[in-house]
Parts: structure tokens; C-alpha cells; sequence
């Protein structure tokens, strides 16, 4: 048997999640506190304990989100959106609409029947109080293809910033129609 770990090293929750023949067997959420190394050590070493498996077991360790450079045992960094995609993609095989409510962004985004993310809208982190949002481009996730959100409807308000695609535009919030 095959056995695997994903690790998401978010701003404010760090989840892992072990599979073994592409099934879920274990996993532990726990909040990420101010050092990611230790935590990311503390989220794999308590999933893999819930799973009856030791380290040496794992064939191989994917790691994600805001502190995934602090998962030491990673063999390989991969985007949050992606993961995201595949995430929801085998949980909710229909499900081709997701919104995710992070710690730093909130993402709207479509997925294909593969759980490839084709489309998204991203918030931007909110401003300091009295300061405009940053006016400069913001990349696209890692791994992300597909056509991206830049012809969504969009409601506009005054009170906040969200990037639509790679552009970030100030003083839009999204009530988002996803194109098909």
C-alpha cells in the first residue's frame, strides 16, 4: 500500500491528512500558532499517530499553504487553490463551485470534474486603517490553469479590495457570477 500525506500550513489552522490507497485514514486540524516549523513537525506527527504509522512509512508528503516552506519532510510545495481543487473535487465529486473562507483571503473558485481549479476570485489581505489597498499586480496561484475570472460580474461597493484573476482593483467586493 501507498501512503501518503497532505500538509496545509495556513495562516491560522494547520490540517495534515493521511491516505493510503486513496483513502483518507487520518487527519488533525490544530491552529498554527507563531512557529510553522514546529507545528508543521507537531500536524504530521499526530496524524500519522492517529494512523498507526511512523514517518518511515510515507512514500510521499505534499505541502501547501501560507508556512508550507516550513514542512521539512515535504517532498514537494504545491498551491493552495490546487490543492484546494483536488480537495473538493474528491469530497464533493459534483461540486464544481467552492468558496473558501481563510485565515488571510477568501477565494471563490471552479473546478473541473478532475478537481482543476478553471476559474477564481481571491479578496486581497484588508488595508491598514486609513490606507488605500496596494494598486500592483498579485500573482496567480502556483498550478492554477484555466480561464480566470476576468469577465465575473461584479457588484461593486466601497469598503474593500479584490483581486479578480492576477489584477487586484480597489474598492470591489465580489458578488460573483461565475462564468460556465
Amino acid at each position: 500500500m501507498i501512503h501518503v500525506i497532505g500538509v496545509d500550513i495556513g495562516s491560522a489552522f494547520s490540517k495534515a491528512v493521511v491516505m493510503t490507497g486513496g483513502e483518507i485514514v487520518s487527519y488533525h486540524i490544530m491552529p498554527s500558532g507563531g512557529n510553522y516549523k514546529l507545528t508543521a513537525e507537531d500536524v504530521v506527527k499526530k496524524a500519522l499517530a492517529k494512523a498507526k504509522l511512523s514517518l518511515k512509512d510515507i512514500d510521499y508528503i505534499i505541502a501547501t499553504g501560507y508556512g508550507a516552506s516550513n514542512v521539512a519532510s515535504a517532498n514537494e510545495m504545491v498551491g493552495d487553490l490546487s490543492c484546494q481543487g483536488r480537495g473538493v473535487a474528491y469530497l464533493f465529486p459534483s461540486a464544481r463551485t467552492a468558496i473558501d473562507i481563510g485565515g488571510q483571503f477568501t477565494r471563490v473558485f471552479r473546478v473541473n470534474e478532475k478537481g482543476r481549479v478553471t476559474a477564481f476570485l481571491q479578496s486581497t489581505m484588508p488595508p491598514l486603517m486609513g490606507m488605500e489597498p496596494p494598486l500592483t499586480l498579485v500573482p496567480a496561484p502556483r498550478g492554477v490553469t484555466g480561464t480566470l475570472l476576468s469577465s465575473a460580474n461584479l457588484r461593486i461597493w466601497d469598503t474593500c479590495s479584490a483581486v479578480v484573476g492576477s489584477t487586484t482593483t480597489s474598492g470591489i467586493c465580489a458578488q460573483v457570477a461565475v462564468p460556465s
